[in-house]
């Protein structure tokens, strides 16, 4: 990941951890995303990357 998507890549989760809702302002952000899913498609499906299932139930918070 270059200096500049990291930027961008903080820029749009911190919109969406103030706002609680993603969303792209720029072709630049698009552009950003879609480097970001690139490098998870590189080197995604790893073995010792978690199911789906099991990733949502690892991060889903506990009620109390």
């Amino acid at each position: 990941m270059t200096p500049s998507e990291a930027r961008l890549l903080d820029a749009i989760l911190r919109r969406y951890s103030q706002s609680n809702i993603l969303s792209v302002k720029s072709e630049a952000e698009q552009q950003c995303l879609w480097n970001v899913q690139c490098l998870l498609e590189k080197h995604g499906d790893q073995p010792v990357w978690p199911s789906i299932d099991d990733a949502i139930a690892e991060l889903t918070p506990e009620k109390t």
